[in-house]
């Protein structure tokens, strides 16, 4: 009975030494869906990030979307890391109809500002962006907050930009003046001052002073009284394709991504002409007009 008791006793001690010395490992992490590399960005900046926050995906859960519930079309500010430079100025105003805006200000003594514009889609849980195109930068859209997902599909304070209280639609600023170029941004209307040229089925506008040509569309784009003018104005200089003087609402639209209007820097829709003048001329090759 007493060696009955010693081998359950030694049994047991066996069983306890194996288990310590064998522990268990730890489970290994699967990727998330949506993970991918066109979800990674290396950021133009510092790629290092300290005190990251949580990974994308537990952020928020499929059931509290932002797409969905939260008011995030606006724009949204902040300074994120650069290695080269104090910091990249960030300035980025997203809209419900799909598109972006982007400012990128290098701060230094002589700032180097970059603007680009387009397209974005929400992933499937609704809650993160990506653009479209070459920049394939991905945000997560939170509470009043937008943050640049990292190499390692996490999130960090210090890529983060905050949105502007109050701004509930897009609303970018209507004409950035760079020197001799304008920039007309999606989905904003205006009035402007710009030469109207009119060709072979072709109706092309360049605002006054900007350096930029636009193929133009739209009902009114091609009405008789401008056809009239530029054709009697191109046989007064015995010359094709004379630029008529005009002073139109216009409304700008997504650029073309096929055919000849994709040559063009942008397009517009002509809503309304208010006045037009085959002798009258831009005021000056480095001013735009901005009518009200």
């Amino acid at each position: 009975m007493k060696c009955k008791k010693l081998t359950i006793v030694g049994t047991f001690l066996l069983l306890a030494f194996l288990t310590a010395c064998n522990p268990l490992e730890p489970l290994s992490e699967t990727p998330t869906d949506g993970e991918s590399d066109s979800s990674k960005h290396s950021n133009t900046g510092d790629s290092a990030s300290s005190e990251l926050v949580s990974p994308v995906d537990e952020l928020y859960g499929s059931d509290h979307s932002t797409q969905n519930v939260v008011d995030w079309d606006g724009s949204y500010i902040g300074t994120l890391p650069c290695a080269s430079c104090p910091g990249i100025e960030i300035v980025l105003t997203i809209n419900d109809a799909g598109y972006y805006t982007l400012k990128e200000t290098y701060l230094a003594e002589n700032d180097a500002v970059f603007r680009s514009q387009g397209r974005f889609d929400w992933d499937a849980s609704g809650s993160r962006i990506t653009f479209r195109g070459d920049d394939r930068r991905v945000w997560v859209i939170g509470e009043g907050t937008a943050w640049l997902v990292g190499e390692d599909n996490k999130l960090a304070d210090e890529y983060s930009l905050n949105k502007q209280h109050g701004q509930t639609s897009f609303s970018p600023p209507i004409v950035q003046n760079t020197g001799t170029k304008l920039e007309l941004m999606v989905g904003t209307v205006m009035i402007l001052e710009g030469l109207y040229t009119w060709g072979h089925e072709v109706v092309s506008f360049e605002p006054c002073g900007s350096g930029s040509y636009y193929w133009a569309t739209g009902e009114t784009a091609i009405i008789k009284s401008l056809n009239d003018a530029s054709l009697k104005k191109a046989k007064a200089q015995n010359s094709p394709y004379q630029a008529v003087f005009i002073k139109a609402e216009i409304k700008v639209l997504p650029s073309a991504t096929d055919g000849f209007a994709e040559s063009y820097d942008g397009v517009i829709e002509i809503l309304s002409v208010k006045e037009f003048s085959a002798d009258r001329y831009c005021r000056s090759k480095n001013s735009h007009k901005i009518a009200t």
